[in-house]
């Protein structure tokens, strides 16, 4: 069984993950690709099953369910790769855990967002992500917090007050900025910032090796 090609997409809140995705599944789809997509929330198929959302079941405190929740997107990545490998799909990542995980984790302890998980605990989520091996291409969508603060509000989500918000996305930003710098090539930087979804959907297609 063929493992299958894989791109992911990562960046903050308000980069436009999810909309490019799509339009990237659109677009590939287009050109006659079998697409497999995936999210923490779920994998979209082939036959267009949708993602299927999932919540906070059992009322864990939310640092302890951020560490919950990361594994369980690890292993829906595992799924979806066993799936497009069977259907010989293009498999699209809407994260890419192994890159998420070392930027997000110092964030997190300094806004005391871990108190009640341990090192030990992270540590076997970053294995459990790595354990998906590397994607194929992985590209970082880049954008202004400010701008990404300001996408946030158009859009349906909770919103906390919005200078925590913009200094929270900066601080990611530079570490998915420092990720880039230290990968070799293997992270594709994309200003998002002043561009619409369909033009950034354009530019990342136009660089993955199919």
């Amino acid at each position: 069984m063929e493992s299958p090609l894989r791109v992911n997409l990562v960046g903050t809140d308000g980069s436009g993950k999810s909309t490019v995705l799509d339009l990237l599944r659109q677009k590939l789809e287009a050109q006659g690709q079998v697409v497999v997509c995936h999210n923490p929330s779920g994998i979209t198929y082939p036959d267009k099953i949708p993602f299927e959302p999932r919540t906070n079941p059992h009322n864990e405190p939310w640092d302890r369910y951020g560490y919950t929740r990361l594994v369980r997107s690890a292993e829906v990545e595992r799924e979806a790769i066993g799936i497009a490998s069977e259907c010989g799909a293009v498999l699209l990542g809407d994260r890419d855990y192994e890159t998420c995980h070392p930027v997000y984790y110092p964030v997190l302890m300094r806004g005391g967002m871990t108190e009640s998980m341990t090192r030990q605990d992270w540590q076997k989520a970053f294995r459990t992500t790595r354990s998906c091996g590397p994607a194929d291409q992985i590209f970082w969508l880049d954008v202004e917090p400010e701008v990404a603060v300001q996408r946030i509000g158009n859009g349906d989500r909770p919103r906390v007050q919005s200078h925590e918000e913009q200094a929270t996305i900066a601080e990611l930003r530079a570490g998915y900025a420092q990720m880039q710098t230290e990968s070799d090539g293997r992270i594709v930087r994309v200003d998002t910032t002043n561009k619409s979804a369909r033009e950034v959907a354009d530019l990342v297609f136009a660089q993955i090796r199919l």
